[in-house]
Order: C-alpha cells, then structure tokens, then sequence
C-alpha cells in the first residue's frame, strides 16, 4: 500500500470514510470487505479483525471528550476553567441546588411510588348507549305533617255547654214536616227535606248579645251522614225567641231556639258552637260539640 504524507487522507473502497494519517487504529477495510483493517498512522497494514472486534484485554484507550453541543455551553465551561480552583466548588453547589429544586417540586407533585401520568390514566371501555340507558330515578316530594285537631268533647244534650261568653243548655231536638211562626204563615218544608226544631237556654256570662239578629256564637248541625244541615235564617218568627236588636246582657238567661233542614230519612247527630267577634273572623274560644239525640 502506499505511503501517505502528512495530512493527508485514506478513504475506504465507496469513499465515505476519511482518516488522518495521525491518528492510527482499525477502521473499515477500504477494500470494501465485511472486517477492519489497521492503519498505524502512516500506511495501511496487513493485519485485519473481524467487526465487531472480539474483547480483549488490552487496555483501550479513553474515548476524546465530546465538545460542548452548542457555543453558550462551550463559553461557560471556558469560564468555569478560568475560575480558581477554590471557587469550582461554589459553582457545583450552585449547580446542585438548580437541579434538586425541579427534582423536589417533580417528587412532590407525583411522590415515590406513584405512577406517572401517562400510567395514571384509566382506559375505559365505551358502553354503548342501548347497553346502558338512563333509568329516572322517581323523587316522592316530602308529605307535610298536619297535626290532627284534639276531637272536641261532646256534650250529652241537657248539660251545659260553658264558652267564654255565655253557658248553653239543648233541651229538646224536633223534626218537623212544618214549624209554626210568630208572624206570617208557617214554614214549610220543602220535598223530601224536614225541619229540625233546636229548643235551648242561654245564660250571657260576658259581652251582650242579640241572639236573634247578630249574636256573635256560630252553630253547625251535622246529620247521621255527616253532612251539614242547612241553616233557617227566620230567627226573628221562630216562638221563643228575643226580638231583633234586643241585647241579652251579662247574668240574663233567655230561650233561643233556632231550625235547620235535613235531607228526609236522616237524624240529627251533633250541633258545633264557637265564640267569634262580630264579623265572625276570630275565635274566642275553643268550639263545643253538643249531642243533638
């Protein structure tokens, strides 16, 4: 083979290797076979090797340090070098301390043991639609608790029924196919209904009262079907009864009889009173229910 100069270059057998006569060691074959032949510097040699090369004991030689990848990185390792010595060692704690401040924040965000993000995320099977349909879920509202009134004591008929303003005592309950009046003709019932007559005595214990046009007790009569008896609104000719606008003051006891209508076949059961002011808006006191049989 021949001899090189110096500086100048061997290429292999495509001509895409270039060596420098100074640097000798094995490199391709430049005959183009699958081996490396050496080169000792100066001219090719005769000796060859299989490649890769089997490990030997030989000591090898470090590889050439590998230049900093970009001129900022080159110009501080050229400053680092003229640093004295005894400063490198505060440019290493410097160095430390940049690095384990990201490495502590990353260890605090995803802790030892616990996978990563691209681990951390679950894969879920889409569920089709028709496999899993929205059931409603029926809300039942809240049932508001009524308190139930306290039942009213009924009072047998003949006994006193006490409120705040007078003591009333029933003392004879009639049904009547027609009730005889203090003026005009009688009243009649209408077909299939009857009279019922309510015969009572009232004692005034507070405010005065005109029974007959505007007293201020509110009376209900139920029949044996639980439904309401109509009210006679003829006060004023019933026989008995005080005349209009005559005022029963406190400590007088007067009759007061009043009629009702009820449907043909039923009877009388119970008759409610109640205390009111003189609109009939407010309660004085609590009602009472009077047996009417």
């Amino acid at each position: 083979m021949p001899k090189l100069k110096r500086n100048a270059s061997v290429r292999d057998a495509d001509g895409g290797i270039e060596l420098d006569e100074t640097h000798a060691g094995w490199y391709p074959n430049p005959d183009g076979s699958l081996n490396e032949r050496r080169w000792d510097g100066a001219v090719w040699t005769d000796e060859t090797r299989e490649y890769p090369p089997p490990a030997t004991g030989h000591k090898t030689m470090a590889p050439k340090a590998a230049e900093p990848s970009t001129p900022k990185m080159a110009a501080f390792i050229a400053a680092v070098k003229r640093l004295p010595k005894w400063s490198w060692a505060a440019v290493a704690l410097a160095l430390i301390v940049a690095i384990s401040i990201p490495v502590a924040i990353a260890t605090a965000q995803n802790p030892a043991g616990a996978p990563d993000s691209a681990k951390n995320t679950v894969k879920r099977t889409p569920v089709p639609f028709s496999a899993a349909p929205y059931i409603a879920v029926p809300t039942t509202a809240p049932v508001p608790v009524v308190p139930t009134p306290a039942t009213p004591t009924m009072v047998p008929m003949g006994s006193p029924i006490v409120g705040e303003n007078y003591s009333l005592v029933i003392n004879s309950v009639d049904i009547l196919d027609q009730l005889e009046t203090t003026s005009g003709g009688p009243i009649v019932a209408d077909p299939g209904t009857k009279l019922v007559l309510i015969r009572s005595t009232i004692s005034i214990t507070g405010n005065a009262q005109d029974l007959t046009c505007g007293s201020t007790l509110f009376k209900l009569a139920f029949d044996s079907n639980g439904s309401k008896m109509a009210d006679v609104f003829e006060g004023p000719r019933i026989p008995g009864n005080p005349q209009c606008n005559f005022k029963t003051s406190a400590g007088e006891t007067v009759a007061w009889n009043f009629a009702y209508k009820i449907a043909d076949g039923r009877t009388p059961v119970s008759m409610s009173i109640s205390d009111t002011n003189v609109d009939g808006a407010y309660n004085w006191g609590e009602e009472v229910v009077a047996a009417l049989h």
